[in-house]
């Protein structure tokens, strides 16, 4: 049995700024027969706190006014999130190789955010700026369960290490938005003193939804041993996504259902113990569904999910007992990228963008290493224990 709890009470340098978050979770675990595991879990958690939206602009920088100053009315923006969870995993050792996982997860989330803040930029005539605000409420329940095989065997001199698994929930979402409402026109504050106190109510009901997400999934993955210098990952994965969404607002339902195949591959070589390179290929999807399921709409709904191709080449160095060195190099592109059409009110696919870079890094447990860079030598180079240095081009 374990029990983890915290408990957060902060301020913050701007003012009426507060943050308070507790929760708890107990856990128990049990040993179910010979090689099997049971463990089940509770979590609640509560983060409530001030939303802030920072400082407007000026003449494009931000505006000069003291670290301390809210803009808007901290007192009219609460923002509340409340998480109720149920998580069991049940493990079984068949003692042949085969590994059985099953998890379970029910999550209920209640999300509250309200925010009355500066609207725009202060504007240079008058110094004064405008005043916005909205409420959004969100409920959403979590229903997953996920089931993992995994099994080793050799097949005379190789090795496999083979896994299989299956995936299935459901989330259903309900929400709602309201702009604030002022008296009389559009107001406005003084940037020198940028606290609305005039009326306001959230009345005006600006969206209303609510929807279905259905996931069914399938993968299975071998990761083959050829020899102590040779290792291969091959994988692929099944999806079925699909989402009932109704506005009710206009009192339209879109249907969406989404089939993508992924797969993954790579190539791994140890032309010594301590030197490892890897060279990967993988695609991913993501339905056409968006933030909070709002940007499903009638001109999109039959628009394939967006495609994410990535390739990946790395090498790794394990140069001491507890001192690594990686490089990688990567590209990833980006298609079925939706933007808005030529005619408002529409959108359209492009082919989307390419983002590729190189990274290197430097992991270690040591507080004394020597490096070396354009012929110097540098020793006290400091790392302290579990720290990591990445830089990225």
């Amino acid at each position: 049995m374990r029990v983890n709890a915290m408990l957060e009470d902060s301020d913050s340098f701007r003012n009426g700024m507060h943050l308070e978050r507790k929760g708890i979770n107990p856990t128990a675990t049990w040993r179910a027969g010979r090689g099997s595991v049971l463990s089940v879990a509770y979590e609640r958690f509560q983060d409530e706190r001030v939303g802030d939206r920072g400082v407007p602009s000026f003449n494009g920088p931000p505006y000069d006014a003291d670290a301390s100053t809210f803009f808007g009315n901290a007192g009219l923006s609460p923002n509340a999130v409340h998480l109720n969870a149920f998580t069991a995993l049940l493990e079984h050792d068949f003692s042949n190789g085969l590994l059985l996982r099953n998890r379970t997860r029910f999550a209920d989330y209640d999300k509250y955010y309200q925010n009355v803040f500066a609207g725009g930029a202060v504007s240079a005539t008058t110094g004064r700026l405008a005043v916005g605000a909205y409420r959004d409420e969100t409920r959403r329940e979590n229903r997953f369960n996920q089931t993992d095989l995994k099994y080793a065997l050799a097949t005379g001199t190789i090795r496999h290490k083979l896994a299989f698994g299956f995936e299935f929930g459901r989330q259903e979402t309900d929400g709602v938005r309201r702009n604030g409402v002022f008296p009389g026109a559009t107001p406005t504050m003084p940037a020198t003193d940028p606290i609305y106190t005039g009326g306001i109510s959230f009345a005006a009901v600006n969206s209303s939804n609510s929807s279905i997400a259905d996931v069914a999934s399938a993968y299975v993955q071998d990761q083959v041993e050829f020899s102590p210098q040779w290792q291969a990952v091959l994988r692929v994965r099944y999806d079925r996504f699909s989402v009932d969404h109704t506005n009710r607002l206009a009192n339209t339902e879109i249907d969406v259902s989404d089939t993508p195949v992924s797969p993954r591959a790579g190539l791994m070589y140890k032309p010594v113990p301590a030197v490892s390179i890897y060279a990967s290929y993988s695609r991913a999807f993501a339905p056409r569904s968006g933030d909070q399921l709002t940007s499903l709409s009638v001109t999109n709904k039959t628009f394939d999910p967006e495609e994410f191709s990535n390739y990946e080449a790395s090498v790794k160095w394990d140069v001491a007992p507890g001192l690594s060195a990686t490089a990688a190099a990567y590209k990833l592109d980006r298609t079925n990228v939706i933007v808005p059409g030529p005619v408002a009110g529409t959108s359209i696919l492009v082919d989307g963008q390419r983002s590729k870079g190189v990274e290197l890094g430097l992991t270690g447990q040591l507080t004394r290493i020597w490096s070396v860079a354009g012929g110097y030598a540098y020793q006290d180079a400091k790392l302290t224990a579990d720290q990591s240095a990445t830089v990225k081009f």
